[in-house]
């Protein structure tokens, strides 16, 4: 499965039962959108602050349940059989889950209004490789946004050949490719950072280890998940990254999040 979007807040449940009590969930509540491998979607959510408690974790098939607040001021809502959990979203990644999550459900109601025949198409169109095999070449792990960074320069600048030539080492090497389309080129530099994984679970690969990565300004915590699924296996839908004590959101750059020379990101892993 696949992560589409994610979002920190506060949770609160209300149970049809009045009889029986109301939950509250800490302001670390994840609650996340999944693109599954069967096809379809589910949503879930966990209390980080509570050993990542299980809050609830459904497939849906159409936007019926959710209902999307009209101001930051308000709570999302989300029916269920039992009852409804009331969502209070950071500001930070509010509009980003918002976005993510109502483009599932375009799809959805597109993909329910289309034949079985078109279905049963797209649902081996969905079905992609890993990309990673025992025949990989050798790519600098620490400097892999550089050569990412010198195709986009070799792309802009004509260099066809050059541009060729790198496309196929990193294919190859197993590095999964993301088209950018870009305003104007970018006349960046690197700079290092530091990333610690942690996590609940104390026997994750690499818990609790520095990792040093030279990064630029238009690096994307995207490129970042990519980078550590790539070199640590550590399967996208997993990880989630935190600067300076806010959720970084997939598609935010280093630029966006402030992030300077030796900033520290923390990468939290949870098992799934």
């Amino acid at each position: 499965m696949t992560s589409v979007g994610y979002g920190t807040g506060t949770i609160k449940f209300v149970p049809n039962n009045k009889q029986s009590p109301s939950l509250n969930y800490s302001q670390r509540s994840l609650i996340e959108v999944l693109q599954l491998d069967i096809g379809g979607y589910s949503l879930r959510a966990c209390d980080l602050d509570n050993k990542k408690e299980k809050i609830f974790d459904f497939q849906f098939k159409n936007s019926d349940f959710y209902k999307f607040a009209h101001s930051p001021n308000q709570r999302d809502e989300i029916r269920h059989n039992d009852g409804t959990y009331y969502v209070s979203l950071n500001q930070h990644a509010r509009t980003q889950f918002h976005k993510a999550l109502r483009q599932c459900f375009e799809l959805l109601e597109s993909k329910n209004q289309q034949s079985a025949d078109v279905d049963s198409g797209r649902s081996s169109e969905n079905k992609t490789s890993t990309g990673l095999s025992d025949t990989r070449t050798n790519v600098n792990e620490k400097t892999i946004f550089v050569e990412i960074h010198n195709l986009s320069e070799y792309i802009q600048h004509g260099e066809a050949n050059k541009a060729d030539e790198l496309i196929k080492k990193l294919i190859k090497s197993g590095v999964q490719l993301q088209v950018k389309h870009l305003k104007e080129p970018l006349d960046e530099q690197t700079f290092p950072i530091r990333i610690k994984i942690d996590g609940f679970d104390s026997d994750i690969t690499d818990l609790n280890k520095f990792f040093d990565v030279d990064v630029y300004p238009s690096t994307t915590v995207h490129e970042l998940r990519a980078f550590f699924e790539y070199t640590l296996k550590f399967p996208l839908a997993n990880q989630y990254f935190f600067v300076n004590g806010h959720l970084a959101h997939a598609e935010s750059t280093m630029n966006d999040l402030k992030v300077k020379n030796g900033s520290l990101f923390v990468l939290f892993l949870i098992k799934k």
